[in-house]
């Protein structure tokens, strides 16, 4: 049976410029070596265009459809996905297509049918192709099935992403690429626990993990707080040795991070030492290094990495300096906090209203109101720029002072840059 479709007309008669009707052709490519035409009724007053179908090309495609050899259909198939106009076409042909048992799709075809239903987002059609997957017992290429996958998670369509992995776990080569995609989707809309799920999944499928993998699943464990498991990954990751880890410096960050968050910061220098010597270059581990450092109190090993981070890069976090500030007050090394202002400005890093406030109001706690008035003014003095709850502390610092009148000054001050 050949399908029936409308072609595009080639050529365009206007045989009167008073009386014109529109006339569409209908090939019907049957048994008859001579299509069918129809002509579809219209308007006496609508002008007339006759479509002429192009009688070679009808009878190129019933020669195609007349044979069964099963490489000329998939060529014939690919020859009309290639084409815009025909892509509709190509995908009616497909369907019908599937109900002769010698026609089986190659993997160009079926990747040509799968970018044609990603471009819909016709995912109804997508769930229906992945049981030809399973009927022909033939996948797209590697690539394309990662990019479905991808696509599928990125647009909430969780439950046609998981069928087509029940798939795919059937090729070794296309499941290890599939699920690290999955996985990547996942931690990207930060659903990490779909993350797990997948890996479970891999586990259970005996499906391979590549260094791509290993570097999403130990992402999403670590924001979920699985510092251990962080760690077993990483050892199954090493002692699997391998080739070429395109991504070896950012699942060292990844473990750095977790350990640090963890308060595991010594095991992290290891690693980030370990590292080191193994020419792997990753430098924003030393944010993460010396906050968590900082956190702990080790004031040392803090201000070591910060010196050994100045020759390297430029720390931009500022939550690393509000941490080592917090550590210098806590410590009782206040003038230290002043160096941490410096190091900010000279890194080009905002010294914002919490940095501020939290050098005056440490000078407040720790040596008394005239100590954080005096700091403010040098504070100032260098240029920065005051904020709502630093204004606060010190007009309150002021005000216990018996300092009235430089209180009121300072509020004016600040009512005039539009704080309440």
């Amino acid at each position: 049976i050949i399908p029936t479709c409308h072609f595009p007309s080639l050529h365009t008669v206007s045989p009167s410029h008073h009386h014109r009707r529109f006339f569409f052709f209908h090939a019907n490519f049957s048994a008859s070596p001579t299509p069918i035409l129809e002509e579809e009724p219209s308007s006496s007053n609508t002008p007339t265009i006759i479509h002429v179908v192009d009688v070679n090309f009808a009878a190129d495609v019933q020669k195609q459809y007349s044979k069964p050899e099963p490489e000329n259909l998939n060529e014939f198939l690919c020859g009309l996905f290639e084409d815009p106009k025909t892509k509709e076409l190509a995908f009616d042909y497909y369907q019908r297509l599937k109900e002769r048992p010698e026609f089986r799709p190659e993997k160009p075809t079926l990747k040509h049918v799968i970018r044609y239903l990603v471009s819909l987002k016709s995912w109804g059609s997508i769930l229906s192709v992945s049981e030809d997957f399973k009927v022909y017992h033939v996948l797209p290429d590697r690539a394309t099935c990662s990019r479905l996958v991808k696509f599928c998670i990125e647009h909430r369509k969780f439950r046609v992403a998981e069928a087509l992995l029940d798939v795919f776990k059937s090729d070794s080569k296309v499941a290890f690429m599939a699920f690290s995609s999955a996985m990547r989707s996942y931690n990207k809309l930060h659903m990490f626990r779909n993350t797990v799920l997948v890996f479970e999944r891999i586990r259970s499928s005996n499906v391979v993990l590549d260094s791509r993998g290993y570097l999403h699943i130990m992402e999403a464990y670590s924001k979920l707080n699985e510092c251990e498991k962080v760690v077993q990954l990483f050892r199954e990751f090493e002692s699997r040795k391998l080739r070429g880890p395109t991504c070896l410096a950012q699942i060292y960050e990844i473990l750095c991070e977790s350990l640090a968050r963890c308060g595991r910061a010594s095991e992290a220098l290891d690693y980030f030492r370990e590292m080191t010597k193994k020419g792997i270059s990753e430098y924003s581990i030393y944010s993460k290094l010396i906050y968590s450092f900082a956190s702990l109190g080790e004031v040392d090993v803090a201000e070591e990495l910060v010196r050994e981070a100045k020759g390297k890069t430029t720390i931009k976090d500022p939550e690393v300096y509000l941490k080592l500030v917090h550590m210098y007050i806590e410590e009782g090394l206040l003038e230290k906090t002043l160096e941490v202002v410096k190091e900010m400005e000279d890194a080009d890093v905002k010294v914002s209203d919490c940095i501020l406030s939290t050098v005056v109001n440490g000078f407040s706690k720790k040596r008394g109101f005239s100590a954080a008035v005096k700091v403010f003014e040098e504070l100032i003095s260098k240029g920065n720029e005051p904020g709502q709850v630093t204004y606060a502390s010190v007009i309150n610092a002021y005000w216990r002072l018996g300092q009235y009148s430089k209180a009121e000054e300072v509020f004016l001050e600040m009512e005039q840059k539009g704080f309440d």
